[in-house]
């Protein structure tokens, strides 16, 4: 029983060792990856195996790479949609803003506006302007009352300036009858700018009890004619 064994076993591997001897021949015959003429495959070349290996390494190294990239790339999208979300509401907020600047601009434009019409170069220039005749013709009359016919005065609201342009201002002009000269009341006398500016003040309180209504009986003056010599003072008191 164990011979017929040992004797099938050698029989199986004598063909196998056949083969090998004879692929050894053959290889040393015709090199490394040339085929031999007994029919045989070439010996396999261990380098294109090691070269395969390293090819599959770099194949995943850049597929690794190629998936990190990938979840960058997603996780940049959500971020852009939450800066896309962020830049709306921005925007939104500016359009909301530039509105309200819009009607910040266009009130203070009104204010400023009003507040030109209610200095002195707007309504008051405007009342100056329509009382300045008027003024003028009561101050008149009470000159001529008290101090007789050489002073007449004018107000003025349009100045000269020294290029020859008008610009708004207020002055009040004299003429005097005796020199024949016109000048401004600040280059008048002590005494002359007493006379005229007595009888304006009296103008004023007339024209504001005329076109106010409102009834005035007392005027208190504080030593007004202290520049005035007893005649004149004796003139202004009448």
């Amino acid at each position: 029983m164990n011979a017929t064994s040992g004797g099938a076993s050698t029989l199986r591997s004598e063909p196998l060792r056949i083969r090998r001897t004879a692929r050894t021949a053959c290889a040393g015959r015709a090199g490394p990856g040339r085929r031999c003429d007994c029919g045989l495959p070439p010996r396999y070349d261990d380098r294109k195996l090691a070269a395969a290996a390293e090819a599959f390494a770099h194949c995943r190294a850049t597929a690794t790479a190629a998936e990190q990239s990938h979840l960058a790339a997603q996780r940049d999208v959500q971020m852009l949609g939450v800066l896309d979300v962020q830049f709306a509401a921005l925007d939104e907020r500016r359009t909301r803003c530039d509105a309200r600047r819009a009607r910040i601009e266009d009130e203070l434009g009104n204010w400023t506006l009003f507040a030109r019409c209610m200095s002195n170069d707007g309504l008051i220039a405007l009342a100056v302007d329509d009382a300045g005749p008027e003024l003028s013709a009561l101050a008149n009359d009470l000159l001529l009352a008290s101090y007789g016919p050489r002073f007449t005065v004018s107000i003025q609201t349009l100045l000269e300036t020294a290029k020859g342009e008008q610009r708004e201002g207020f002055d009040i002009l004299v003429h005097d009858a005796e020199s024949t000269e016109s000048k401004s009341l600040t280059w008048m006398s002590g005494g002359e700018r007493t006379i005229i500016e007595s009888c304006l003040t009296r103008a004023i309180a007339l024209y504001l009890a005329q076109n106010s209504g409102r009834k005035y009986s007392t005027l208190f003056s504080d030593e007004a004619d202290g520049a005035l010599d007893p005649d004149r003072k004796r003139m202004s008191w009448r």
